[in-house]
């Protein structure tokens, strides 16, 4: 009976033991240092020129698309009939994907976003941007 209260002990600190090594004391050292950078986990996009669509480094979508949709858009803007077709047409815009750059997609959504919002709620268009 000696021996099993023994054995039951030492299993009980050794699970206890590696709860403590593998998960407190990371949250500890985690909380008394400073934050963790990894090189390469958050990409930075230099700042795009005022009114401008910056190109992609990588991936990025087809300046072709991009410049077409826009054409239609700012042509069809002028009546309210071509705004709410401007409109449907961004919406239901779709842009092929260029390998070897591109327009920044982030910018080029935003862009539409705004489009969107000025032709449904029948403000000014957002001035047609310049191509970096």
């Amino acid at each position: 009976m000696g021996l099993l209260r023994v054995l039951t002990f030492l299993v009980v600190a050794v699970v206890v033991m590696v709860i403590v090594l593998r998960f407190v004391l990371p949250i500890l050292r985690r909380a008394r240092s400073a934050p963790t950078i990894v090189p390469g986990s958050v990409v930075e996009y230099d700042a795009p020129l005022p009114g401008t669509l910056p190109l992609a480094r990588g991936h990025g979508y087809d300046t072709a698309d991009v410049d077409q949709l826009l054409e239609r858009v700012y042509g069809l803007s002028g009546s309210a009939p071509g705004r709410a077709e401007a409109l449907e047409l961004i919406r239901s815009a779709r842009f092929h994907l260029d390998r070897t750059g591109g327009y920044e997609p982030v910018y080029v959504d935003r862009h539409m976003d705004a489009l969107a919002a000025a032709l449904s709620g029948g403000g000014e268009l957002p001035p047609r941007p310049g191509y970096r």
